[in-house]
C-alpha cells in the first residue's frame, strides 16, 4: 500500500483518527504496520502490501497459504460460455474508455472486486492511483498475485466491508465494479457510502435476470439480491436515493446454469445461475 493514503484513511468502524506503526517501508510502499483506533480502540494491520480492515493475521496468512497453492496448482477453473465472455469484455471495453478520459492523479476504486475480472482487465495508466477492495482477504491476495508484474502501477490493495469504508469523505475520485451492487445484500447502505467517498461518478457493470425466469428469480429472492438483478428495479433504487445515471453500454448474453464440481471455483454468487438462462448486461454511470 502506498503511504501517500494515509491522509485518506480513517476508522471504519467510528471514523476516528488512526495512529500508524509502519514496521516495513519499501520506497514509498507499506508492506507491514499496524493501526489503532484510540477513539474506539480498533485495531488493523498491513500485511504483505495489503491493507486488511477486516480479517485477522491469523485468517490473512490462511488465505495467503491457500490461494498460493491454488495459483501454482493452477486448479482454478471458471466457466463462461463465449457469449458471456464477449458481453463481459464488451462491457469492460466500454469502461476502460472512460478510464481514457479521467484527468491525471485521479483516485480509482474497484470496490467489491470479488475474482477480479475487471481490474486485470481495467486501462493501466501509470498517472493513475489504483484501489482494489474486497471484503473477502483470499480475493484480494489472488488479484495481487495474477497482477504482481504490473510493478509500474500504483496499485493498493485494502480489505474493508464496501458498506463501511475507510476513506474520508470524497477522497476518491471515480469508483467501479463489476456486479458489486448485485452481490451485496445491504446494497442501499453501500451506494449511500458510495456517495459519501466518491467525488465523481461511479461506473457500475450489471447484470439482469429475465423477469420470466421464475428458478433464478427464486433463488435471488431467498439470497434477499432480487431487487439488484431486475432491471427495473435496479433503476428505481438508484433514483430512490436521488442518484443520477446513465446507461452508456447496453448488451446480452447467453448464460450457462452452474453445476458445481469437486475442485471447481466458479464465476458467480454461490454458483448462479442454477440454469440456463439470458443475462442483460449494462454499463452504468452513476452521478
Amino acid at each position: 500500500m502506498n503511504c501517500m493514503l494515509i491522509q485518506y484513511l480513517n476508522c471504519p468502524n467510528c471514523s476516528g483518527i488512526l495512529s500508524w506503526n509502519i514496521i516495513d517501508l519499501q520506497y514509498e510502499n507499506i508492506i507491514k504496520a499496524s493501526m489503532y483506533c484510540a477513539n474506539c480502540a480498533a485495531e488493523y494491520f498491513v500485511h504483505d502490501g495489503i491493507a486488511c480492515f477486516v480479517s485477522t493475521k491469523n485468517e490473512f496468512q490462511q488465505a495467503l497459504e491457500y490461494e498460493k497453492e491454488l495459483t501454482s496448482n493452477s486448479t482454478e477453473k471458471y466457466i463462461y460460455t463465449s457469449d458471456t465472455q464477449k458481453a463481459i469484455d464488451e462491457c469492460i471495453q466500454a469502461t476502460n474508455k472512460e478510464i481514457m478520459n479521467i484527468h491525471s492523479g485521479s483516485i480509482i476504486l474497484d470496490f467489491a472486486a470479488g475474482h477480479g475480472t475487471l481490474f486485470t482487465n481495467l486501462c493501466k495508466r501509470t498517472d493513475l492511483i489504483y484501489i482494489v477492495n474486497d471484503i473477502d482477504i483470499g480475493s484480494l491476495i489472488h488479484i495481487k498475485i495474477a497482477n504482481q508484474s504490473k510493478d509500474e502501477i500504483n496499485v493498493n490493495y485494502l480489505a474493508f466491508d464496501a458498506r463501511y469504508s475507510p476513506f474520508r469523505n470524497k477522497c476518491i475520485t471515480f469508483a467501479l465494479s463489476l456486479l458489486g451492487l448485485q452481490h451485496i445484500v445491504d446494497y442501499q447502505t453501500c451506494l449511500l457510502e458510495l456517495k459519501r467517498i466518491v467525488a465523481n461518478d461511479i461506473i457500475h457493470i450489471s447484470s439482469f435476470c429475465p423477469e420470466n425466469d421464475k428458478l433464478n428469480l427464486f433463488v435471488l429472492k431467498s439470497k434477499k439480491l432480487l431487487d439488484m438483478w431486475l432491471e427495473n428495479n435496479f433503476y428505481k433504487v438508484l433514483s430512490f436515493h436521488n442518484i443520477n445515471y446513465n446507461i452508456i453500454y447496453k448488451t446480452q448474453a447467453f448464460v450457462k446454469g452452474v453445476e458445481k464440481e469437486k475442485g471447481q471455483k466458479y464465476i458467480g454468487k454461490d454458483n448462479f445461475p442454477v440454469t440456463d438462462t439470458t443475462f442483460y448486461y449494462s454499463v452504468t454511470k452513476l452521478y
